[in-house]
């Protein structure tokens, strides 16, 4: 079978109708279309349709409609959102069009199966009809039905769309009619949904099909429910109309099919369908009672939670409104036993749901035989027991409640029946009370802790006794017969002697939950109104009442049980649709119940009087509880359970038995079980019974008042003293609670002397009795206590408590040891509280006394780890608080300020208490300090309170801060005082202008002289270093005591700064604290944050500024710090980033910035000017200051003319030595005409000294020559613009000076020493010196032979002065400065030479750079090196040097490795060689290493980097005599390794020595930060040093001894050390900002791109200064470097060792280095095969780098070979792959021995791919060249020491490698030939 032949195409314009349209037009010609049921498979318009639509309709709706009738989902639903919009958007008119086509449209998109369709197509209709309003009448038949089922849809927000547009289209009064209107197109709409299902189609996909079937079931379910909502809509008349329609649903078959169908909602909606009929159609019920009573009868046991409520509201809407329906229906077989199930299992999970159908259901059983009702109510209760063990039931406390509920309600019910004399039943009431309740009472106070104990069990068990007992009661109203009241009287007897047994059974056994369940169920037993535990309850509940209305037979209407069903029914669906989200949507009650009309159904079944008791029957006894609740009448009268003789004896017994077991067992819950029902039960007798019971028979008497007395004194507080001895009861608070409650009952029936005589005896005893005291007197109203308070006797008693509690609080042994003074501290609080009116309850002399007591024992000085002090400045914190939060209004302020400034004192000082009780200190002097500036004032005086503790605070500051943590601490103190004064006295007060000024510390002259140490080696600054004598060296580990209080002051601006951008606090109160707990479990200030209001809401920016500029010129003393901190950490070299000044350097730039960003530009402007006017004044250091403000200010863009804002050039006129320093500084930041003109003011000055008396005038000429060096030094920042004038004026100054240098020789210190006296010279020097020094670096050009001739003249003569006073380098600070400035002009000119000449020579004189290779360098560093070496010496043997030592250490360092290679082979050093060390180096060369090689064990970086850099100079000059050593050409070669270099061997194993002595504890894997001036931080930069050079060694050493050197590295397993410290310094993200390179080339500020630490060599540049955090990042950089280095150079030793770590240790190597280092050795590997390419004769090489392929291609006349090699990606530790490509003239087994050998190269030698191709390239032009392989190696070239054959057998002529024949003669222990067997 085939596709038919040329079928007809569906295309555009095709309008013929397809056979499913024909179908749906002849549907719509019989008259079923019209808004009907379209089903899921049928279109929904038709050709003609389509075509009509076209002409009528507007556009946008017509294709929009046209869309809607798409298959796809996501076009449906675009389109009814898009419907919805025009709606809104278009005219009336063209939303008019639409409406005809909208119903048939409508009804298909109610049927999708989207609900998401479903849902935008309800709200599409909303907009429609909101719009066309009236206009919707004529289509409104056939748009009815669909709607009124999509109101009932099961997806919730659906439905809740259709019922709004049905709200939008139809007003409350509106809605009946219009259902009314189109009744018969609903029903007939519902009828065809329910009847007319179609089959899915089974072409379809089966995923099609299911999703079809699925939407057909919530069809039915939405029909079914909206049946129920279409007979409540419609009134009386129409539903009398509609019974035919009605009768002809419920004659169908298929109808009472749904009450079992397998889908929830189906049944849900069947049966609310049925109940709606019972509820407005009950004739038709009636009709088909045969039918309607099976389906909800019969299925009683629904389980599913969403039917089970719906079912029993039909269940009770059914059997009302059918009077017969016993008859009808057999009960014992259908309906009893599906009800017993239910009951069984406790409702399914959904007893909150369905129980509180029970008792209407009961009640409307005519159980008229008494036989048949006693068996029913014993199967029926005890069904229910049997349910409450369900699982459900168990495990829901919403589930057990109901069914207790509803037993209990029931048996309520049933017992009151019982008891009306129309059916007095003995048998049911004993029945039910001694076989049902009874039990269920026992069991839940036996099992203790149940859910039964927890419900409505007790309270209703109350409830029944209470009625039973009216049934009998002679004063009551009983209406029974007197039969009933001696049964009743008999039964409760019977009942109490039951739970008495139960009772005092479960108290012997002693359960705490059990003893816990006999507190509440005797509290509910209790005549008084007890603290019984609260319940949810239901609305409708029964309740038992009086009924005063009347009494004798009324008559009994079923409305009002049809009421009570249907209110409870739907209480219980609405239950129900809230707590399941599938459920069906409920029906809109708001819009339903103003049109439903219930009809009243008569029956006789039960009696209107019974019903009423149930109805109210609880609500007198609920009432004596709650008489608020819901539903009660408090009106009526309440029901009291009386207490009878056995309830009192029992009682009695319970008191009784509980004290004698809860003495004799210590167990809290029978003091519990005690006081509850002591307070339940609470009389005088019981007091009487009591006291008796505790004497003997004879001494037993009468009671009188002064038995209340002796219950608390005799015998209850002994007990209490007794418990609190007891250590388990000293730690429950329960234990104590119990006994005071009992006491407080007794105590408020005493009068006012008894109780003060308490009182009195409670003080005897303050530890047992304490807390019950501060109890009594708590709950006191009398006045002869309060009086009794204020007296001495209470006053000296709270002395004497305080007194021993500082005693006890200040000897600390542990915190057990104060435990016992809980009871003493909750006196004290209780005496330090305020009384009624707030008036103290102790009197003000004992408060003054005791206060003086406290402050006494307040330590006045902290030490470390003293847990003492703790214990006791926190008992002082909190009473302190006490007192002033309560009485601090009572006193005079000066009683309490010394202890007040002695608090505060405490946090000024270290912080060596608790974090807890630092917390307590602050908050306990900030409430005290805010009470007292509130009671003395404004003023600021030092006599004032706030003057002193402003005092403290500058002591604390100048005396006590060492540390940058120490100045945070007391900044923070000083800005929360600051918060204090500005909350009590505002903004506008002078007090916070005066506390700021006051604490604005500043620089005084005196401490100048120490900054002078920070800065002479810098010759940034002019003074004497005569000047210095006596200063002490500044050091990064110290913070200058001078410096510290600027420190402080600027932590203390930027808090202040603070207050303006979070100008306001939240409020925190401080009024709820609670007892200490020292002493301690209720401390006051513990765990609490006690900031209160500090600042008030109305401070203002302008608040901040004014305090910021009290002092302006604090600001310049910031700074003028910084520039301090900056100076020293400079020229320290590597410093630790935790040392002090690094912190304080931090601090200070942290603190100005924030500050001057906040200040208003005149202050800033008034800053500025002061920085000027002191630089100007003293010069020196106060230049650096102004250094620092003018670099803020150009950060800020602040200013414009700086020489315009000082006053002009004038001001630096005369140039004196202030001047220089302040021109200096400033001159960066002048214009470039103000520069020049400052420079040519200075070059005539200059000029203008006589040429013959130079000497004389010698300062003033230097001066001007700092002056004119500052102006050449700023040509690069003015480069752009008269680049000409820089030029003159540096010849100008160059002629100058060289006339002096041809004229006043004397003035030059060339080849000459020097002493102190001659400062002057040595300045002048200097400066010319920087003079030449800028002429190299930024002039090189402009410079002519003869300047040039100068300048190197110049420099080797310094250099050689500077020798000549090489003795005093090391302490002479003048001989250190002139060798720091000539080792600059040194390195500038080196540098000059290297790197600018050769890129400008021809703007160089000729011949300059050899004049200088050959005559000016080498007898410049031929001093120098010699200088350096010994220098180093000296520093090498000194740990600890001075800062200016550092300083020439560093510029020694800088200029010496410039030192070329030639000059270094040729050096002039002291010969220095070790004896018994055998080498093949010269002695030049083995002494140049024995000098650098220990200088990289140095404790000092510059000279480690120095030393490095000259092994690195060196290193390529020593392979070729490493060559000549002895035995090359032997066989010891291949027996041992040789050292590589002794030298650099000795310093690796020296420096792993300090290593492992430092680090042997890390475990591999974790990284080491190795921080600055840490003892290993020396050894690990000479380890990683020393092996970087000797891998460069490696590198460059020949083949040979690359073997000899690898041998002996794995002999001595050194890589095992190398490689386990490589992977403790690497970092686990090896990614650095190359900032080493970038801050040599003076870009600091700008970093790099991050990269790879593998990728490039660290720098090696010596700076400066290196910061401990870049130091520890070039530690790692080195680390890595060293590994990258030893994976290219030795990747067979590596291979080696990473296989023989373990797995842990191996799977680490291998994933960091396939990560980082991998990648990047093949990339390195390819690129330099790719580079050399081309050098290989007959051989071809290709790359591939991303297969990391290599591919060579050896040709040779007819012969082709091709050898394809494969990097693998964990380069080195993978396997490389060696396959062969082409191969044309080569042997098989000659070819597999090639790549054999290649292959054992790559994998056991440590060569690169390029050697291995080398090698066999080699091996093959050695083949073809006739060469024959060795018979041992089958090889022409040696693998190892690439040698050919040469050793020839005699016998059989073949030729072997001396090596391969050497292994072979030892390994076989034979000298026979390998081939022939003959002797060789």
């Amino acid at each position: 079978m085939g596709r038919k032949q040329n079928p007809s195409q569906r295309t555009k314009g095709n309008l013929k109708p397809s056979s499913s349209a024909k179908a749906a037009e002849l549907l719509e010609a019989s008259g079923n279309a019209g808004g009907g049921f379209l089903g899921f498979g049928l279109l929904g318009s038709s050709a003609q349709e389509s075509e009509e639509m076209d002409s009528s309709i507007d556009s946008d709706f017509a294709m929009v409609m046209k869309r809607m009738t798409k298959k796809d989902t996501i076009t449906k639903l675009k389109a009814a959102q898009e419907f919805s919009k025009l709606c809104k958007e278009k005219e009336l008119d063209a939303v008019g069009s639409a409406l005809p086509y909208w119903p048939k449209i409508f009804s298909k998109l109610t049927a999708d199966c989207d609900s998401r369709v479903r849902e935008a197509s309800n709200e599409a209709l909303e907009q429609l009809v909101i719009r066309v309003r009236r206009s919707l009448a004529p289509h409104l038949k056939l748009l009815m039905g669909p709607w009124m089922v999509a109101q009932c849809d099961v997806y919730a927000p659906a439905a809740s769309a259709a019922r709004s547009a049905f709200s939008s289209a139809f007003s409350a009064d509106k809605k009946a009619e219009a259902v009314g209107f189109c009744k018969n197109e609903v029903l007939s709409h519902i009828e065809d949904v329910l009847m007319r299902q179609s089959q899915p189609d089974p072409k379809m996909q089966a995923e099609e099909q299911d999703e079809i079937a699925s939407r057909q079931v919530q069809m039915l379910g939405s029909a079914l429910e909206s049946l129920s909502l279409f007979c409540g809509l419609l009134q009386g008349k129409q539903l009398e109309l509609m019974h035919d329609g009605f009768s002809r649903i419920l004659k169908n078959s298929k109808f009472w099919k749904f009450g079992k169908h397998p889908s929830c909602m189906v049944r849900s909606g069947f049966f609310r369908a049925v109940a709606s009929f019972a509820e407005f159609c009950p004739k038709l019920v009636v009709q088909f009672g045969d039918h309607v009573l099976p389906a909800v009868l019969y299925v009683l046991d629904e389980s599913d939670p969403t039917v089970a409520p719906v079912l029993w509201m039909a269940v009770l809407h059914v059997i009302t409104v059918i009077p017969d329906w016993w008859s009808k229906t057999n009960p014992k077989k259908g309906m009893y036993p599906k009800l017993w199930a239910f009951l069984k299992s406790g409702g399914y999970g959904s007893a909150a749901l369905t129980y509180p159908n029970l008792l209407p259901f009961l009640s409307l059983l005519p159980l008229e035989n008494s036989a048949d009702r006693l068996l029913f109510f014993d199967r029926f209760f005890s069904e229910m027991k049997v349910g409450l063990t369900a699982q459900p039931v168990r495990q829901s406390a919403a589930e057990l409640n109901a069914v207790v509920k509803a037993f209990m309600e029931c048996v309520q019910f049933c017992v009151k029946q019982a008891f009306s004399p129309s059916s007095f039943d003995r048998k049911v009431i004993e029945c039910l009370m001694m076989e049902q309740v009874v039990p269920l009472v026992n069991a839940a106070i036996g099992e203790g802790g149940s859910g039964l104990s927890r419900s409505h069990l007790f309270k209703d068990v109350a409830v029944l006794l209470a009625y039973i007992q009216r049934v009998f009661d002679p004063n009551g109203q009983n209406d029974c017969k007197t039969d009933a009241s001696a049964l009743a009287e008999s039964v409760f007897d019977e009942v109490m002697e039951d739970f008495s047994r139960t009772v005092l059974r479960n108290i012997e056994e002693g359960n705490a939950l059990s003893l816990s369940c006999v507190a509440d169920f005797l509290r509910t037993l209790s005549p008084q109104p007890g603290e019984v535990k609260e319940f949810k309850r239901v609305k409708k509940t029964v309740k038992f009442c009086d009924a005063e209305h009347g009494s004798g037979e009324e008559e009994y209407t079923c409305e009002d049980t049809a009421s009570h069903v249907r209110e409870a029914s739907e209480k219980s669906c609405d239950q129900l649709d809230q707590k399941t989200a599938a459920s069906v949507s409920d029906v809109d009650k708001s819009n339903t119940k103003d049109v439903l009309k219930h009809e009243t159904i008569d029956t006789a079944a039960v009696k209107e009087r019974d019903i009423e008791d149930f109805v109210n029957a609880k609500s007198e006894i609920s009432g004596r509880e709650n008489s608020c609740e819901s539903g009660l009448d408090v009106s009526q009268k309440q029901l009291v359970l009386k207490p009878t003789e056995k309830l009192l004896n029992l009682v009695n017994a319970v008191c009784i038995r509980s004290i004698e077991l809860a003495k004799e067992r210590k167990e809290t819950g029978y003091l519990a079980l005690f006081s509850k029902t002591f307070k339940a039960f609470t009389s005088t007798e019981l007091v009487h019974f009591l006291i008796n019971n505790s004497l003997r028979p004879e001494d037993r008497i009468s009671f009188s008042d002064h038995h209340l007395t002796s219950f608390i004194t005799d015998f209850l507080m002994p007990w209490m003293i007794e418990i609190q001895s007891t250590e388990e009861c000293r730690h429950s608070t329960d234990t104590m609670d119990y006994l005071l409650e009992v006491v407080t009952v007794v105590w408020n029936m005493m009068d006012g002397k008894s109780k003060v005589g308490i009182l009195s005896r409670l003080i005897e005893n303050p530890v047992g009795c304490g807390r019950l005291l501060q109890h009594l007197v708590s709950s006191n109203c009398d006045k002869s206590v309060d009086q009794w308070l204020l007296g001495a006797e209470f006053g000296e008693f709270v002395v004497s408590v305080g007194r021993d509690l500082c005693q006890k609080s200040s000897d600390y042994d542990g915190r057990e040891a104060v435990s016992g003074q809980n009871e003493k501290w909750s006196l004290m609080c209780f005496a330090l509280s305020a009384g009624k009116n707030g008036e103290p309850k102790v009197g003000e002399e004992y408060l003054s006394l005791l206060l003086g007591i406290i402050h006494s024992f307040l330590p006045s000085q902290l030490k470390a780890d003293d847990k003492s002090v703790d214990q006791c400045v926190s008992f002082v914190c909190d009473i302190t608080f006490h007192f002033l939060t309560n009485l601090s209004d009572c006193l005079s302020v000066p009683s309490y300020e010394g202890l007040l400034l002695s608090i505060f004192q405490l946090s000024l000082q270290p912080p060596f208490l608790s974090e807890e009780v630092l917390e307590k200190v602050h908050s306990t002097w900030k409430h005290g300090f805010t009470i007292v500036l509130g009671r003395t004032g404004s003023g600021f005086t030092g006599e004032s309170f706030i003057g002193k503790a402003t005092l403290c605070l500058e002591e604390s500051v100048y005396s006590k801060a060492e540390t940058g943590l120490r100045l945070t601490q007391l900044a923070n103190v000083a800005f929360e005082v600051l918060e204090v004064i500005l909350k009590v006295h505002g903004e506008n007060e002078r007090m916070p202008e005066s506390f700021v000024k006051r604490l604005c510390c500043r620089f005084s002259d005196s401490q100048m002289t120490f900054w002078k140490g920070a800065l002479i080696a810098d010759r940034e600054v002019r003074f004497d270093p005569q000047d210095l004598l006596g200063s002490a060296p500044a050091s990064p580990d110290v913070v200058p005591k001078c410096v510290t209080p600027v420190a402080f002051t600027s932590m203390f601006l930027v808090k202040i700064l603070s207050l303006r951008e979070s100008p306001v606090r939240e409020k925190i109160s401080l009024e709820n604290r609670g007892n200490n707990e020292t002493q301690i479990s209720d401390s006051p200030l513990e765990g609490k944050n006690c900031d209160s209001d500090v600042i008030p809401a109305d401070v203002k920016v302008q608040t901040v500024e004014r305090l910021l500029s009290v002092d302006a010129g604090i600001f310049v003393d910031i700074a003028l710090g910084l520039a301090f901190c900056r100076a020293v950490l400079r020229n320290q070299g590597v410093v630790k980033q935790s040392s002090e000044l690094v912190v304080l350097e931090s601090m200070f730039e942290k603190n100005l910035t924030g500050l001057t960003s906040g200040l208003p530009s005149d202050v800033l402007g008034i800053v500025v000017v002061d920085a000027f006017d002191r630089s100007l004044e003293k010069g020196g250091i106060w230049s650096r200051g102004l250094l620092v403000v003018l670099q803020r200010m150009h950060e800020m863009q602040f200013g414009g003319n700086r020489v315009d804002s000082v006053g002009g050039l004038d001001r630096f006129l005369p140039v004196t030595a202030s001047a220089v320093d302040t021109l200096r500084v400033a001159m960066p930041f002048f214009e470039v005409d103000h520069v020049l003109q400052m420079a040519d003011f200075s070059l005539a000055q200059m000029i203008s000294f006589p040429s013959d008396d130079v000497t004389e005038f010698l300062e003033p000429i230097t001066l001007a020559l700092t002056v004119i060096n500052t102006a050449l030094s700023l040509h690069d920042h003015h480069c752009s613009v008269k680049s000409d004038a820089f030029s003159h004026l540096l010849s100008a100054t160059l002629l100058q000076v060289n006339d002096w240098r041809e004229h006043r020789r004397s003035i030059f210190l060339f080849d000459s020493h020097f002493s102190v006296e001659n400062w002057k010279l040595v300045a002048f020097n200097l400066e010319v010196m920087r003079l030449f020094t800028l002429a190299v670096t930024k002039f090189p050009t402009s410079l002519d032979s003869s300047y040039w001739d100068t300048v190197l003249c110049s420099a080797v003569s310094w250099i050689q002065s500077a020798a000549e006073g090489q003795t005093s380098l090391t302490c002479d600070m003048m001989a250190m400065t002139f060798t720091c400035g000539a080792c600059d002009l040194l390195q500038a000119i080196d540098v000059c030479m290297q790197f600018v000449l050769p890129e400008q020579l021809s703007s160089f004189p000729p011949d300059i750079l050899s004049e200088w290779k050959d005559v000016f360098s080498g007898a410049a560093y031929d001093v120098l090196l010699p200088v350096f070496m010994d220098v180093a010496e000296k520093a090498s043997t000194t740990r600890v040097i001075t800062q200016e030592f550092a300083t020439m250490l560093y510029h020694l360092s800088s200029a010496v490795v410039h030192c070329s290679s030639e000059i270094l082979l040729q050096h002039k050093l002291k010969l220095r060689l070790v004896a018994d060390v055998d080498t093949n180096l010269p002695d030049n060369l083995q002494t140049l290493l024995n000098y650098c090689c220990p200088l990289l064990l140095s404790c000092h970086y510059h000279l480690q980097l120095a030393a490095y850099r000259l092994l690195l100079k060196i290193i390529p000059d020593l392979p070729k005599y490493s060559e000549k050593s002895s035995g090359v050409d032997g066989n010891d070669e291949a027996e041992h390794g040789q050292c590589p270099l002794q030298s650099l061997m000795s310093v690796i194993e020296a420096a792993n020595l300090g290593i492992k002595t430092s680090l042997d504890d890390a475990t591999f894997g974790e990284t080491v930060v190795v921080e600055p001036f840490t003892p290993v931080f020396t050894p690990v930069m000479a380890y990683m040093f020393s092996w970087n050079v000797l891998l460069r060694f490696f590198k460059m050493s020949s083949s040979e001894r690359r073997v000899q050197y690898a041998q002996w590295i794995s002999e001595r397993g050194v890589m095992d050390q190398l490689l386990q410290n490589a992977f403790r310094f690497m970092p686990r993200n090896p990614v650095v900002a190359l900032k080493d390179t970038l801050v040599a080339n003076g870009a600091s500020k700008k970093l790099a791109d991050s990269r790879n630490m593998f990728a490039d060599d660290p720098s090696s540049e010596v700076r400066p200064t290196s910061g401990g955090g870049q130091a520890a990042v070039h530690v790692q950089h080195l680390a890595c470097t060293v590994y990258r280095r030893t994976l290219e150079t030795l990747p067979a030793i590596v291979r080696q060792w990473w296989t023989e770590q373990d797995k842990r240790v191996a799977g680490i190597v291998e994933k960091f280095t396939a990560r980082h280092v991998s990648p990047l050795l093949c990339a390195r590997e390819l690129q330099t095969i790719q580079e050399t390419s081309g050098c290989f004769a007959n051989m071809t090489i290709k790359v591939r780098p991303l297969t990391r392929e290599v591919i060579a291609n050896y040709v040779l006349e007819e012969c082709n070979m091709e050898l394809i090699i494969t990097l693998p990606a964990n380069m080195p530790f993978g396997t490389v792959s060696v396959e062969s490509g082409n191969r044309v003239g080569v042997t098989k087994p000659q070819w597999r021995s090639w790549v054999l050998h290649l292959f054992v190269f790559l994998s056991f030698q440590n060569g690169s791919i390029l050697d291995a191709l080398s090698l066999w390239k080699r091996n093959v032009d050695k083949q073809f060249e006739g060469l024959e392989d060795c018979m041992i190696c089958f090889s022409v070239i040696h693998g190892s020491n690439n040698k050919l054959p040469k050793c020839q057998c005699k016998t059989c002529k073949k030729r072997f490698h001396s090596s391969c024949l050497f292994k072979w003669f030892k390994s076989s222990a034979n000298s026979a030939c390998p081939l022939c067997r003959n002797l060789f």
